[in-house]
């Protein structure tokens, strides 16, 4: 059995990815899906119901009247935009309680990546989607650590507070046998999601290795970017900061990066509100 086999053999309560979430995942290499399918799906869940009503009538989409059907919301939204919906709205309620973490400032860095993930992705002309999705799901495998090993992992973050996604990776590998990335690479293969973005999770914290595809690079801007945010750093100051390999990775430079920060504390709002 394989390292990453016996983590997993450690958790017993595996969460379970929800249904609606499983057949929009289906779909993320597949536009062709039945929208009048899915809506039907996303109705049995009512706190999902009640996101995509309230995207859907958000100014962003121009809406000049109210809507109150499901099946008009999904219409008027569009199949990219309900499935990222679908998966942070799954992802923040697939895991409950997480020991030693809390939960809360955990998806505020995760939404607040994402967002920054898809406006970088939509300068860098890469999927979208794909790079929304990798990086919400970027630090998943936190959590299957901490659900793992509970008291190690927790003790393991309190020593590793300022380390880098690299530094952490090799500290978990020599407790624990794998890494986060190794585990959250895995539950995206298992829950089924697309080869590029479990290379995405798997690969983020080494951006420019040759196994690391743009999504990995999107990713690491995104997250140490998200973080930035959060402590309060300027736009400027933190564009400063990434290093110029990981922003050639993506034919990318920091003032393009700066231009994005600039919508940060928009972003830092909408993450919170999701929460």
């Amino acid at each position: 059995m394989s390292t990453i086999e016996q983590l997993f053999e450690r958790i017993p309560d595996l969460p379970a990815m929800p249904k609606v979430m499983q057949d929009l995942v289906r779909t993320m290499e597949d536009d062709s899906a039945d929208l009048s399918d899915l809506a039907d799906s996303v109705k049995h869940d009512p706190t999902l119901s009640a996101r995509v009503l309230r995207m859907a009538n958000s100014a962003y989409y121009g809406a000049t009247r109210k809507i109150g059907a499901i099946e008009e919301a999904v219409t008027r939204i569009g199949l990219n935009a309900l499935r990222t919906l679908v998966i942070a709205s799954g992802m923040t309620n697939t895991f409950k309680a997480v020991p030693g973490v809390k939960l809360q400032p955990f998806w505020r860095h995760a939404l607040l990546s994402a967002a920054l993930a898809r406006s970088i992705a939509r300068r860098a002309r890469i999927d979208v989607e794909f790079s929304y999705t990798a990086a919400l799901m970027h630090r998943i495998g936190d959590l299957l650590l901490h659900l793992a090993h509970p008291a190690e992992a927790q003790a393991l973050a309190a020593e590793m507070v300022d380390a880098s996604p690299a530094e952490r990776c090799e500290a978990e590998r020599e407790r624990f046998g794998a890494d986060h990335c190794a585990a959250g690479a895995e539950l995206a293969r298992l829950w089924q999601f697309p080869v590029a973005i479990q290379n995405a999770l798997g690969a983020y914290a080494y951006p420019v290795s040759k196994q690391a595809s743009p999504f990995a690079a999107v990713v690491a801007i995104s997250s140490v970017c998200a973080q930035s945010l959060m402590e309060g750093m300027s736009g400027d100051a933190i564009a400063d900061a990434v290093p110029t390999e990981w922003l050639d990775k993506l034919a990318f430079d920091a003032e393009q990066l700066s231009a994005i920060l600039e919508d940060g504390p928009a972003m830092l709002a909408e993450a919170q509100s999701f929460i």
